[in-house]
């Protein structure tokens, strides 16, 4: 690892490389730092059959659009809420309530069932390609498994289109979505934490850091550590309602 990276840290093992937050130790650039200039990032959610009538209504907007007051559904969001924009009334004769509106909502194209063509790429894989200088993966794609005869339908599933008739390809295991983004699976190692497969550097690393930068890296690494427990329990649990034959034959 160079002691001074353009960007970031990272630190690297037989099979996992993570890439830190950026820190004054190693020469991050005063913009990458939290001061203007932070490379931008974009996140579309799609909520396949609405959400809760009003749930998305704030209490009290001011006469330029500001909110004043959230909901308590938008509680969370309080922290943010001089930073937050509510739309409402928008409409497209493009979209339908069906598998089209779904292919089509981040094209503004319309879908052609025999082409598989959407008219356009859409928005979020054009952002990509701007900003993908600046992350390790252009773009994540993630989505929850179709369930019965919509699992294998192509514009229900798809949302995310590199070119107008090319789906990016969606990814629904968590366990795969963590390893894209922290492993080297070429490399093997599979099962075995990502913090062991580079203890020995981080060690290294936190004894070159200023206190901020160490308290950082913990901070970080605990949180990595925290997601691949709950995907240790989920997986567990998963098993556990396959193995018990008496449970999946209810439902």
């Amino acid at each position: 690892m160079k002691s001074n990276p353009n960007r970031r840290a990272f630190l690297r093992g037989m099979g996992a490389c993570l890439s830190l937050p950026a820190m004054e130790s190693f020469g991050a650039p005063e913009a990458v730092l939290g001061k203007p200039g932070v490379p931008p990032r974009l996140a579309y959610l799609y909520f396949p059959n609405g959400s809760a009538e009003g749930s998305w209504e704030p209490e009290k907007v001011g006469p330029a659009g500001e909110l004043q007051k959230l909901n308590r559904w938008m509680a969370p969001l309080e922290e943010f809420k001089d930073d937050l924009v509510v739309t409402k009334n928008l409409w497209t004769p493009r979209g339908n309530g069906h598998g089209a509106g779904t292919a089509t909502w981040l094209t503004g194209g319309s879908y052609d069932h025999r082409k598989n063509d959407v008219g356009a790429p859409s928005v979020d894989q054009l952002v990509a390609k701007h900003l993908s200088d600046s992350t390790p993966l252009p773009s994540l794609e993630l989505s929850t498994a179709g369930e019965g005869s919509f699992s294998g339908s192509l514009p229900r599933n798809c949302l995310s289109w590199t070119r107008r008739d090319v789906p990016a390809a969606r990814e629904t295991m968590p366990r795969a979505i963590f390893d894209k983004l922290f492993r080297r699976a070429s490399e093997g190692f599979l099962n075995r934490s990502v913090l062991d497969l580079v203890l020995e550097q981080s060690k290294s690393l936190k004894r070159r850091a200023s206190k901020a930068d160490t308290r950082k890296i913990d901070e970080y690494l605990d949180a990595v550590r925290a997601v691949e427990k709950r995907l240790d329990f989920a997986e567990e649990q998963t098993q556990r309602i396959a193995d018990d034959k008496a449970l999946t034959d209810t439902l």
